[in-house]
């Protein structure tokens, strides 16, 4: 009698709950609160994620400037599981080194050559200071007579000089650099937001990373901007040459090992690029435009620029000694293009 009475009591107490339980969910959806989770399936807290955040929080406190850009960061990015989180925990961990060898050690060193470069060299500076890792912004000044390095200054970057010539200054600067990358701009570029991402994803995302440059972009209308940028995409396809003009990221132990730019007057950037391609290194292409400036086609026309350009790579790279480049491009070979005819003078 009693084995047959615990089943049915079994069965008006399941009876008896699951009625009540639905209830309890309807109210709580009427009420706007979502349903009760069970405690097994709640997800255990991160010790070592908040543990992480309160100490970078504790550590950038004392900052000021660009490292704000951090704490902003919420401290449940340091719990998740998504790539967004690894990121942001692997961008704080960099601030955290940094911070361990010196205060504030610089992860770039930032090597820009100017030879009167005033007017040019601010918008630059300004994009290089909302990177939001450590720079050292090095400008290798070459004898400017409008004020650059007073301008470098001002703009919270170091001016050094060195004998004019470009390779002698990349090199100088080099030296001068504090981080354990180096990278080298021109003082006409532009560093865009998206470049600046892609700098930062290239920095914490790719362990192996040794070498890496820019997209190639032109500051011109179109056609001519289509024109120049296909043209530069087909020869790094084809022959694996990047322009300086795309920026060169590079380790500064390979940098050192390398040689350091050779001292040349011209195709200085191409000559690192091939002894580097040398050591077998592979030259990662970032997902990103650098910015170029395109004053030298408007000044001198946008075909004879470019004729002039590829006439000086193609005989490099067939063996002619840079020197006699040099004089080759201070000799201009392709005549400037004619004036419109109501500005030519009358009687001509």
């Amino acid at each position: 009698m009693r084995g047959a009475l615990l089943p049915g009591a079994r069965c008006r107490s399941l009876r008896s709950r699951a009625p009540g339980r639905a209830a309890r969910r309807r109210r709580a959806a009427l009420r706007g609160r979502p349903p009760p989770v069970p405690a097994r399936a709640r997800p255990a807290p991160n010790a070592a994620g908040e543990q992480v955040a309160r100490l970078v929080r504790r550590r950038l406190r004392r900052t000021r400037g660009r490292q704000a850009v951090l704490l902003s960061l919420p401290a449940g990015l340091l719990c998740g599981g998504s790539a967004a989180a690894g990121r942001a925990h692997r961008v704080l961990r960099l601030r955290l080194d940094a911070e361990r060898h010196g205060g504030r050690a610089p992860v770039i060193g930032v090597v820009i050559p100017t030879l009167d470069e005033a007017t040019c060299l601010p918008p630059l500076l300004d994009d290089l200071r909302r990177v939001v890792v450590p720079l050292d912004i090095v400008v290798v000044d070459g004898g400017s007579s409008d004020g650059t390095p007073a301008v470098a200054r001002s703009a919270g970057a170091r001016a050094i000089a060195a004998p004019r010539g470009r390779a002698r200054q990349l090199n100088a600067g080099a030296e001068t650099a504090r981080g354990q990358w180096l990278l080298f701009l021109h003082a006409d570029c532009r560093l865009p937001p998206l470049a600046r991402r892609a700098l930062l994803a290239a920095l914490v995302d790719d362990p192996d990373l040794q070498v890496a440059v820019f997209r190639f972009a032109v500051d011109l209308p179109p056609p001519a901007k289509g024109f120049i940028e296909r043209g530069q995409r087909l020869r790094q396809a084809l022959f694996g040459l990047p322009y300086g003009d795309q920026g060169l990221l590079v380790r500064r132990e390979l940098f050192q090992s390398a040689g350091g730019f050779p001292d040349i007057p011209i195709m200085e950037d191409v000559a690192m690029i091939r002894r580097l391609k040398r050591r077998r290194v592979k030259i990662r292409t970032l997902p990103a435009t650098l910015l170029t400036s395109g004053r030298r086609y408007r000044e001198r026309g946008v075909i004879r620029t470019w004729l002039h350009h590829t006439l000086l790579i193609s005989l490099y790279l067939a063996g002619v000694p840079p020197r006699r480049l040099a004089r080759l491009r201070r000799a201009e070979p392709f005549p400037p293009p004619l004036p419109p005819p109501h500005a030519r003078s009358p009687g001509r």
